[in-house]
Formats: C-alpha cells, structure tokens, sequence
C-alpha cells in the first residue's frame, strides 16, 4: 500500500474524492443494511486519457438489520437448540486497485472499470446456543474480490472530471471462505491540477 502511495506521489497523481451507495447482497445482504462509503483516489494519466489507472482508499460501516437473529443449533445430531446472534459492528476499510476505459474520445463518455479490492474488516459480535454456549467475539479479516463496473464521465473543465459508475463486488472472506458480496453505486470528481 506504501508502494502505491509513494509511486502516485512521484507520477504527480490526481486526486479525486468519492462517495458510494453500499447495498450487501446475498447472505451477506440478510444480515446488514445499505451504507454510504466515502473514499479518496489518487489518479494516473491525463483528463482525456482512454485508460485511467488509480489507487483508493474508503471506508464504511455496516448496520445489522435487526437487533437480534434468531436461530437454532445442533447437539448430538438430533436436538435442536435455541440460538441467536448479535451484530454490534462491521466496520471496513477498501483498499482498491481502480481501472477505468473511456469507451468515447468525447467530453462526456461512457466508461468501463475494474477494480481489485482487499479489505480490512474489524467486527464485533455475540453468539450463544441455549445459554450453554455464549461466545463475545472481537477480531477481524481480510476479504478480497474484484468490482466490474459501468458508467458515465463528464469532463467539466480542463481540470475538473465528474464520473459515476455502477457494479458488483464479488468478494469472499479468507476467514470464514464466505462470500460477502455487494452492489455499488458511485459518484466521484476528480481534480487535475495544472
């Protein structure tokens, strides 16, 4: 991460602030709620480039959708166990990879774009099993996947850009090998200092 920093520092990088609509989705969807994500970019190339390659940094925090989720377990393969679980916090930080295509050697264009995220999580929850199993369980982990994305790009200025995209993270926990999937909407501007 240190190494993208300090090269995007030395190609004299753009910048560019963005925020996204964080909709989990699947498994991952059931259990927590739509969130806002804020990130900043640094960004290579040029404002009329067809290939815009960057580096992002964000972060969100996931709500659970229900105080509670009920449930049951299993004890000696036949009896079956109140049980329930409670979601305090998910908080992560996005790191990404960000590849952008203008489809158009126009002001405004459409794009196409591709994203290699790894994510930081740290999570806090309670899990008990009759009473006979509780467990209070701080730790995090890391998830990775890749976002496919379509959108829009509008040239306002010789130094300002606006772009807003739409995709899917297919992600997948390296913990638990559960796929924490979700959709995202995006609006950023990117500056270009002269």
């Amino acid at each position: 991460m240190l190494s993208l920093f300090f090269y995007c520092e030395k190609i004299n990088a753009q910048y560019s602030v963005r925020a996204s609509y964080i909709k989990p989705s699947g498994i991952f969807g059931y259990t927590f709620k739509p969130t806002v994500e804020a990130e900043i970019a640094f960004v290579d190339g040029e404002i009329d480039s067809k290939f815009r390659f960057g580096f992002s940094i964000g972060y969100y925090s996931l709500t659970a959708r229900q105080d509670t989720f009920f449930s049951y377990g299993i004890r000696n393969g036949s009896v079956y166990l109140p049980a329930y679980s409670i979601w305090n916090s998910y908080k992560a930080l996005p790191l990404a990879l960000n590849l952008d295509y203008k489809i158009l050697d126009k002001r405004f264009s459409p794009i196409l774009g591709l994203d290699g995220v790894i994510t930081l999580v740290d999570y806090k929850y309670i899990s008990d099993l009759n009473s006979s199993y509780h467990k209070d369980v701080t730790g995090g982990t890391v998830t990775g996947g890749f976002i496919t994305r379509v959108g829009l790009q509008y040239e306002l200025s010789d130094n300002f850009l606006i772009a807003t995209s739409f995709g899917k993270n297919f992600g997948l926990d390296f913990k638990t090998m559960d796929a924490n999937n979700i959709w995202k909407m995006q609006l950023g501007i990117v500056y270009y200092p002269n």
